[in-house]
Parts: structure tokens; C-alpha cells; sequence
């Protein structure tokens, strides 16, 4: 079988695109595992990434590489993570810190709006109870004395 070289060329440039992906997926894995600061987010994290560059890779030397896994796909997918690594890393990291900390800012100040929400109709709805309270008994007691 007869590759050619533009072929080989074209099947590169795309796995150097494919390990720029795989860079981006573990950066914003990266972000959720350092918000979420645990041993099995960790864990998660690296078994979620592994998982989807196995089978995107597999997918990759099936349909684009035609069933022909080649050294310079594995060579491509290193260095496009490299170049990613060293250029778009630090601000897809730096992007992702800051999306997490402005949704953990707006969560913070919507459940401390709906507390104070929530404890004003509380005390209201306790005011209301004992409001109706207080005419239930009056008129059981006004009953049981007419009785």
C-alpha cells in the first residue's frame, strides 16, 4: 500500500491538533481538580482525561489516519501538547481560575440572597401563625364559656 507524503503530512498536522485538544481538556480538567482540592478529584480528573485521550486517539488512527498507527501520530500528538503547554496553557489556566471564581462568587451571593429571602417569609409566615393562633383560641374559648 502506497501512502503518500502529503498524506503523511496532512495526518501530522492533525494529530499536532489533536494534542493541542488533548492540552485544553487537561487544563480545565486542571481548574475543576484544583476548585475541588481532593485525592479523588484528582483521581477522577486524570481517569476522565485518560479515558478521553485513549479514545480519541484510537478514533483518530481509525478514520483519519485510516487504520495506520505511525510513529509520527504519537510524535504529533506529544507536540502539539507541547505547543500548547508553552503558548495557550497559561491563559486557558488563567481563564478557567477566574470563570470558577466568578460562578463561586455569584453562587455565594445568590444562596446568601435567598437565605435572607427565606428567613423574611419565615418571619412573616411565624407572625401569621401566631396571629391565627391567638383568634383560634379566642374563639374556642368563647365557645366553650357560651357552652
Amino acid at each position: 500500500m502506497h501512502i503518500s507524503v502529503a498524506f503523511q503530512t496532512l495526518v501530522f498536522l492533525w494529530a499536532v491538533l489533536l494534542g493541542m485538544l488533548f492540552g485544553t481538556v487537561y487544563d480545565f480538567l486542571k481548574v475543576i481538580r484544583v476548585v475541588l482540592a481532593g485525592r479523588w478529584s484528582t483521581i477522577v480528573c486524570d481517569a476522565l482525561f485518560w479515558l478521553f485521550a485513549l479514545i480519541s486517539g484510537f478514533v483518530f488512527v481509525l478514520t483519519v489516519a485510516q487504520g495506520d498507527g505511525r510513529a509520527y501520530i504519537a510524535i504529533g500528538i506529544l507536540g502539539g501538547m507541547s505547543l500548547y503547554r508553552m503558548t495557550f496553557s497559561p491563559l486557558v489556566y488563567g481563564v478557567g481560575v477566574a470563570i470558577l471564581q466568578a460562578v463561586q462568587w455569584f453562587l455565594k451571593r445568590f444562596f446568601v440572597v435567598i437565605g435572607k429571602k427565606t428567613q423574611f417569609f419565615l418571619t412573616i409566615l411565624q407572625c401569621q401563625t401566631k396571629k391565627i393562633c391567638e383568634k383560634a383560641k379566642k374563639i374556642l374559648s368563647f365557645s366553650s364559656k357560651k357552652s
